[in-house]
């Protein structure tokens, strides 16, 4: 008998747990043969809004750039990693925009977990050379709650931090 209900919470821990978590993922819509490791600073210019102004929480703007900041410093991918500056020899700035979010059912996230019901936030970023205001890159970047019993919750705050890992996610790429 304690053998049976031993089996059946490791069962139904593993589905629970299985779809738990978030993530942040990208996807290249324009790419080209430039080298992003070329540049010593990183400019990461105001996040823009391009869906219905009330569906987006008003600091999820500001913490997709902060989390873009904070995870290029992390990894210590370039010298310097601002939100303005004058200089435009070596500067690369990444310039974002709020293309469409999705809150899902937290109730499916939840129940039944697995990816069913997800939550997610899509940027398009441009990376743009400052100097000859180019863009370099351009890419999908999206932060993506999957469920389970600890991601019922569709926190704006959550995906912006997972839109940032995926863009240092894009820069380290070939570092």
């Amino acid at each position: 008998m304690l053998r049976k209900y031993y089996a059946t919470v490791l069962i139904l821990s593993i589905i629970v747990l299985s779809g738990c978590g978030s993530i942040g993922v990208y996807s290249l819509l324009e790419e080209s043969n430039a080298n992003l490791h070329s540049y010593n600073t990183v400019e990461i210019l105001e996040v823009e809004n391009g869906i219905t102004t009330d569906k987006i929480a008003p600091k999820t703007k500001s913490r997709i750039r902060e989390s873009i900041q904070e995870n290029i410093k992390i990894w210590r991918l370039y010298d310097n990693v601002v939100f303005n500056t004058s200089a435009s020899e070596n500067t690369l700035q990444i310039k974002c925009k709020i293309v469409e979010l999705d809150n899902g059912s937290e109730f499916l996230r939840f129940l039944i977990s697995l990816g069913v019901g997800k939550a997610f936030l899509k940027t398009n970023c441009e990376f743009i050379d400052k100097k000859k205001n180019e863009i370099i890159y351009s890419g999908e970047f999206t932060g993506v709650i999957r469920g389970g019993f600890f991601g019922a919750s569709a926190d704006q705050k959550i995906m912006a931090k997972y839109v940032g890992e995926a863009v240092s996610d894009f820069l380290r790429k070939d570092k």
